[in-house]
């Protein structure tokens, strides 16, 4: 987010997130920092946890470990799309800040396209609410699941006829 995106959304884009921690600590909440990539990732975890008051931070290179943290979540705020895949596909419910097309289309395929939200939202603790509140958390992990079950099962359907292509074409190719 910092590095690709206007300058306006990058320079407000670390403030926003402390706001966001400080408001679900507020709640009684007890969010903490996932690090899954480099080392500007960590200097910026290290910079919201400090200005949040000093949440803690968890960094992770593998990847299998990553999935299993973020599935075990009640919910994730985050701005790595492949994190937020992870997250999303697993039912977490999950708000998610882009810089590009493919953030939108990912919360569409998933039925949850409010859990986009832009630096700066006036919306955004309406939405954080939504997260952390049971019975709304419930709801959308409800949704999420539905759509990433409607996903695997295309994604399935997808390779079973990609296979199918490959064997026809070697079939054409040995004249049988």
């Amino acid at each position: 987010m910092i590095d690709k995106s206007l300058p306006d959304v990058s320079n407000r884009y670390t403030s926003f997130m402390v706001w966001c921690v400080a408001y679900l600590v507020s709640r009684g909440e007890k969010p903490f920092i996932l690090v899954h990539e480099g080392d500007a990732d960590y200097r910026l975890a290290e910079e919201i946890s400090y200005e949040a008051g000093g949440i803690p931070i968890v960094r992770e290179t593998d990847p299998l470990a990553i999935k299993g943290i973020l599935g075990s979540s009640y919910a994730t705020i985050g701005s790595r799309f492949h994190g937020l895949v992870s997250a999303l596909s697993q039912g977490v419910p999950s708000l998610g800040t882009g810089w590009s097309h493919k953030y939108l289309e990912l919360f569409k395929d998933y039925g949850w396209s409010d859990g986009l939200i832009k630096v700066g939202d006036e919306d955004v603790k309406s939405k954080l609410d939504q997260l952390i509140d049971p019975q709304s958390n419930l709801r959308i992990r409800r949704t999420l699941e539905h759509h990433s079950d409607q996903l695997k099962e295309a994604t399935e359907l997808m390779w079973e006829r990609v296979f199918e292509v490959i064997e026809n074409s070697k079939k054409s190719e040995t004249g049988r």
